[in-house]
């Protein structure tokens, strides 16, 4: 159990099999979604756009409708801040942002799916705190900083199970 938060579970599985996902999803609410790459920049990524599709496949096996997920700022090709649009994306991170976006695209597709994607900029170490956090749907928080805490998006995560407000929508988060 995470600290402080009753009935999570939190399990491993193969994110790339759809029967060994379903018998973790199996009697359960949501599925909520912390996969990450600590891929070379210049290295193809297709961690998040190949387990989609097993993830969603083993959700609908389960009827499990509600899923929340991280991707991260400026995955699409819409303006973003000048420092990520001219520097960061085009130098660094522009393949794991481009299968970041091919996600995010399958889950705007799949109809029967309540889906929350939630789009830090940099993540940082550290306890959770108690920084009002600032959300904006789109692609980046405008006047957002540059790196948000891990444990802050995973309360801001947990805290879309208790609302509609993110029902279906891409929601940048920064401090």
């Amino acid at each position: 159990m995470v600290q402080g938060v009753r009935r999570l579970n939190v399990v491993k599985g193969d994110i790339f099999s759809e029967s060994s996902l379903q018998e973790h999803m199996s009697g359960h609410d949501a599925v909520l979604s912390c996969l990450g790459s600590h891929t070379g920049w210049m290295a193809e990524v297709t961690l998040y756009s190949e387990s989609i599709k097993p993830i969603v496949g083993a959700m609908r096996a389960t009827n499990v409708s509600r899923f929340i997920g991280i991707t991260s700022w400026c995955t699409s090709d819409d303006k973003g801040p000048f420092v990520m649009d001219w520097f960061i994306k085009p130098l660094f991170l522009k393949k794991i942002k481009k299968d970041m976006g091919a996600m995010e695209e399958y889950m705007i597709g799949c109809e029967d799916i309540n889906y929350t994607i939630v789009k830090p900029p940099g993540l940082g170490n550290g306890n959770v705190t108690e920084k009002k956090i600032k959300t904006e749907v789109g692609q980046y928080v405008n006047g957002g900083g540059i790196s948000i805490g891990r444990a802050d998006v995973a309360r801001f995560m947990i805290s879309c199970l208790n609302t509609d407000a993110w029902d279906r929508k891409l929601v940048s988060v920064a401090y």
